[in-house]
C-alpha cells in the first residue's frame, strides 16, 4: 500500500501515525517527525513486520538546527551522527512500533536485541548496564503474542532513547 500523509498523519500499510500525540508519559505535545515500514526475512521471504512512527516535542527542532540546518535531506538521513544526536538530545522522544503482522514477543524482541547490542557493539559502547537492559527487554516479551496493530492488538511505544532508529 501507498504511504498517504495528511497535516492528520500517514497512513503506513494498515497502520495509520497521527502527526501529534501526548502519551501518558509525555509532558507535552510530541510531533512525528518520520515514519516507515520495516522488513524481516521470513522462511526465505522478507515480510513487511512493523510500522514504525518517531514522535520529538516541537523544542527538538530548534536543538538539532543549530547543528544541522544548513544541511540537505540527504546528508541528513546519510548521518548516523545526525541520528545519534536525535537519540541522545535533550527532549521528549517515543518510538511508536505497531505491527502488521503476527508475532511472537520472544522473535521480535531477539530480532530487536540483536540489532541493538550489534549497534553499541560496533560503537565500542556495550556494556554491563546494557546488557542488563537486554536481558529485562527480553523478560518484558518473552510470553507475548505480538498482534498487527501491535502488542494485544495496540501500538508498542518506547518512551526511552535507543539507537535502532530505522534498523529493524
Amino acid at each position: 500500500m501507498e504511504k498517504l500523509h495528511s497535516s492528520a498523519g500517514i497512513q503506513l500499510e494498515s497502520v495509520f501515525m497521527p502527526s501529534s500525540i501526548k502519551p501518558p508519559s509525555a509532558t507535552k505535545t510530541l510531533f512525528l517527525i518520520g515514519a516507515g515500514v520495516r522488513h524481516l526475512e521470513m522462511e526465505g521471504n522478507i515480510v513487511k513486520v512493523t510500522a514504525i512512527g518517531l514522535y520529538l516535542e516541537e523544542k527538538a527542532v530548534e536543538s538539532l538546527a543549530i547543528k544541522w540546518k544548513c544541511k540537505t535531506d540527504v546528508e541528513l538521513m546519510d548521518s548516523d551522527e545526525f541520528y545519534n544526536d536525535i537519540t541522545n538530545g535533550c527532549f521528549e522522544k517515543l518510538v511508536q512500533v505497531s505491527m502488521l503482522v503476527p508475532l511472537t514477543g520472544k522473535h521480535f524482541s531477539e530480532t530487536t536485541s540483536q540489532k541493538m547490542v550489534m549497534l553499541w557493539n560496533e560503537d565500542g559502547t556495550y556494556d554491563d548496564v546494557d546488557a542488563a537492559t537486554i536481558d529485562k527487554y527480553l523478560e518484558v516479551f518473552k510470553d507475548e503474542n505480538l498482534k498487527p496493530g501491535g502488542r494485544g492488538g495496540k501500538s508498542c511505544p518506547y518512551g526511552t532513547s535507543w539507537a535502532l532508529l530505522g534498523t529493524f
